[in-house]
């Protein structure tokens, strides 16, 4: 299925909702908040509903396309918010910055009962510093900053069957607060 881009004009209340929203929602950008109401609104077309597993998941599992675009939506948009106070965006594609102190690095996010955070190999490889942000509510973060090579030698690469294996390495929230170091917290 491809994506489609439209642009629509939304009346004057409707601009104070999705701000509101906004407000008590930071991290999210306008284009997510309004793409994830779309899909909460409309009706799937019938061949496209896909039937509900009703097993539970393991851990880390139950991520559908749904929740994948707003983790996405979210670590991008919360990254170059963060980005913003720690330096200055150079790609934020892979939410990339100059920090204040001259050094590259690249920001990645993590919310809630994710506890983990992935960076391809590519960007490890360009970066000076990687700076891990975790969040329970969205608006408060805890830092750490991991050295690429701490990151190669105390992360765990993504899983077999995953899309980006052999492309893509993690590293969970008890290895960064062991042998990162801690950054202030950042709120948004």
């Amino acid at each position: 299925m491809n994506d489609m881009q439209i642009t629509v004009r939304i009346s004057e209340t409707l601009a104070q909702r999705l701000n509101a929203h906004l407000d008590g929602n930071p991290a999210f950008s306008r284009s997510s908040v309004v793409v994830s109401a779309l899909d909460a609104f409309l009706p799937a077309l019938p061949d496209t509903i896909p039937k509900k597993d009703r097993r539970r998941a393991p851990p880390g599992a139950g991520q559908d396309e749904a929740s994948g675009r707003e983790g996405r939506d979210f670590g991008i948009n919360a990254g170059r918010r963060l980005a913003e106070k720690l330096g200055s965006l150079i790609n934020p594609t892979a939410t990339e910055l100059k920090l204040v102190d001259g050094r590259h690095a690249t920001i990645r996010t993590a919310r809630r009962r994710n506890t983990q955070w992935g960076c391809l190999d590519s960007v490890l490889g360009r970066v000076d510093t990687i700076i891990c942000a975790y969040t329970k509510d969205d608006r408060n973060f805890q830092l750490w900053e991991i050295a690429p090579e701490v990151w190669l030698d105390k992360a765990r690469p993504a899983s077999a069957g995953h899309k980006l294996h052999g492309k893509l390495t993690l590293i969970g929230k008890a290895t960064a607060e062991k042998f990162g170091k801690r950054l202030p917290d950042q709120f948004l």
